[in-house]
């Protein structure tokens, strides 16, 4: 039996964002014969309240990975299985010879869920949880302006080159501890770039970007435009949090990670702590000696992920003074912990590799992903 896989866009995250709204309308077409569906909400909810106004035909089906239920009419569904759980995909069997759209009503949740963030939180210590912020980090000179980047997937490439005090464009890959703070150093704007300087970025010695050396830290000085333009906002995880996100920490499915081509740029999934295995599948998890395409993921289907907490690092390339290398093939995470007073450390993530535990001098230009706390 063929089945048409259309995908419910889960606008979860994006619908928990706007207050003081009753409820938002979530449209699916369903197709003659099986459409894979995920329920839009962040309640188990019946299904016949699911539905509302819309009526199943006499024989339509509803399969989720532990039931099945039939509808019967006069609003009967009988079967092992009656309400939508948040998360889930279901496939929906439809009766009619010509595809149907179905209205769903979505109550506005108030969500906690801070401005910038992913609706997915993440144990990066045995006390400590964290929401990561919606893309990677830019900035524009010609402006002073800091933002996430739009789409998780989203990079700026080969522009990086252009980097100075006046460019006009944006950059997003940045030498380590250029907040813009004065740390007492030669090179700590976020348009400085050198070519074998180590030493000459952060705090004269070893420190890292925490304690009295937390300004240093470019979510913790700046305020971010689109991640609620405050400071003292978000942070750089140190290495041990990015090892133990990656590779110590317990999530609901034992899936922590898994490699993949998400709207056609490589990198790696980060799943949340509550992931379930059901939301969707993934191939050659935990594996860090897995290749990009073992998940090739479309902008549609990334929306599931994304909904149900899943954050994306693109292989973004890295900046050597002003040439920039292996874009769309390897990324680099600074971390805000110092290796020794000319290297930091950074998690390095390549076509079968991926390490939480890799050091790079100061001066190249590395990727940004900020976090804050989930309280």
């Amino acid at each position: 039996m063929k089945k048409t896989r259309t995908i419910l866009l889960c606008l979860l995250a994006i619908m928990a964002a706007i207050l003081n709204v009753k409820a938002q309308e979530v449209t699916i077409t369903l197709h003659p014969g099986w459409t894979w569906i995920s329920c839009p909400r962040t309640d188990t909810v019946d299904f016949s309240t699911a539905f509302g106004s819309f009526t199943p035909q006499t024989g339509d089906i509803i399969k989720s990975q532990w039931g099945t239920s039939i509808y019967k009419g006069n609003g009967q569904w009988r079967g092992t299985i009656s309400e939508f759980y948040p998360g889930y995909g279901y496939h929906y069997y439809s009766t009619r010879t010509v595809p149907v759209t179905v209205t769903f009503s979505v109550p506005n949740p108030q969500s906690n869920v801070p401005t910038g963030a992913i609706d997915g939180i993440f144990s990066v210590s045995d006390t400590t949880t964290v929401y990561f912020s919606q893309g990677n980090l830019q900035y524009q000179a010609s402006t002073d302006t800091w933002r996430f980047a739009e789409n998780q997937w989203d990079y700026v490439g080969s522009d990086n080159h252009n980097i100075s005090s006046s460019f006009d464009g944006w950059i997003d890959l940045f030498g380590w501890a250029t907040s813009g703070w004065n740390n007492g150093n030669t090179y700590y704007h976020p348009w400085d770039y050198s070519y074998s300087s180590g030493s000459q970025y952060g705090h004269p010695g070893q420190s890292n970007l925490t304690g009295m050396y937390a300004n240093a830290d470019w979510g913790v000085y700046n305020p971010i435009s689109n991640g609620g333009n405050t400071t003292n906002t978000w942070r750089t995880l140190l290495i041990d949090e990015w090892s133990y996100v990656f590779n110590t920490r317990s999530t609901s499915s034992g899936i922590r990670y898994a490699k993949a081509q998400v709207n056609g740029t490589n990198g790696v999934i980060l799943l949340p702590d509550d992931w379930e295995a059901a939301t969707y599948s993934l191939n050659n998890t935990n594996s860090s000696e897995s290749t990009f395409d073992s998940n090739t993921i479309s902008a549609t289907q990334w929306t599931i992920l994304e909904g149900a907490g899943a954050v994306f690092f693109p292989a973004a390339g890295y900046r050597f003074g002003t040439s920039v290398g292996e874009i769309g093939l390897c990324g680099y995470y600074w971390s805000a912990s110092y290796f020794n007073s000319t290297y930091a450390y950074l998690t390095s993530i390549k076509e079968s590799y991926l390490t939480t535990n890799n050091a790079s001098n100061r001066c190249y230009g590395r990727s940004v992903r900020l976090v804050c706390s989930a309280r």
